[in-house]
């Protein structure tokens, strides 16, 4: 799914939406999934976070009240300082 689709089945359904795209190790050494855009990589929860909100997640981590890191539910992401 691209991040269009994941917002429009995050309308009907509360489900977690497993990432299906590319995954990278983060600083940290954590898997996580990963949207490339003109050779950058960038986290796509903080991707569909902004084409959601159109709120750039700043210093904060978009964080998912499932647990889930590889979540693409916007309606389980929120706004956070990670531990």
């Amino acid at each position: 799914m691209n991040p269009d689709e994941y917002l429009v089945e995050a309308q009907t359904n509360n489900q977690c939406f497993e990432w299906t795209g590319e995954m990278i190790k983060d600083p940290d050494g954590i898997i996580r999934p990963y949207e490339e855009f003109e050779d950058v990589h960038y986290n796509a929860c903080r991707v569909l976070w902004f084409i959601a909100t159109k709120k750039d997640p700043g210093e904060f981590e978009v964080l998912h009240t499932c647990g889930n890191e590889c979540c693409m539910n916007i309606r389980h992401m929120y706004l956070g300082k990670g531990d």
